[in-house]
């Protein structure tokens, strides 16, 4: 997971994007790599998890994960942030939902495409 992190990191400075725009981005990608591989892959380190990112214009990106899971049944899917901020359980999706301007899955289940919008570096 460190190498796909790094390299998008790396990625998103090459296109300009600010810190705390990375830091987001970082964030979605992470938490859809955790599901992939937590969930989805049942940390089976012979699956792969494919990620692909594409910018869609100047500061908006769409990021890919899909694993070799089955899937689930992401229609049930709760993405209301709790009343206790100290609950943990299912907070990725939730997390997602509050950082990106939208995300779904594929029909199986087993792929989420992200958009997020960054903001630019400042220019000097």
């Amino acid at each position: 997971m460190g190498d796909a992190v790094t390299v998008f990191s790396d990625f998103l400075r090459v296109h300009q994007v600010s810190e705390s725009g990375i830091e987001k981005a970082i964030v979605v990608l992470r938490e859809l790599l955790i599901n992939a591989m937590k969930h989805g892959n049942r940390y089976n380190r012979s699956y792969p998890v494919t990620v692909k990112i594409n910018q869609l214009n100047n500061r908006r990106f769409k990021i890919s994960v899909e694993d070799l899971g089955n899937g689930f049944d992401y229609k049930s899917l709760d993405t209301r942030l709790p009343e206790n901020p100290r609950e943990f359980k299912s907070r990725g999706y939730k997390l997602i939902k509050a950082i990106t301007d939208s995300f779904e899955f594929n029909k199986k289940g087993n792929q989420v495409t992200a958009y997020i919008s960054t903001s630019l570096a400042d220019q000097a």
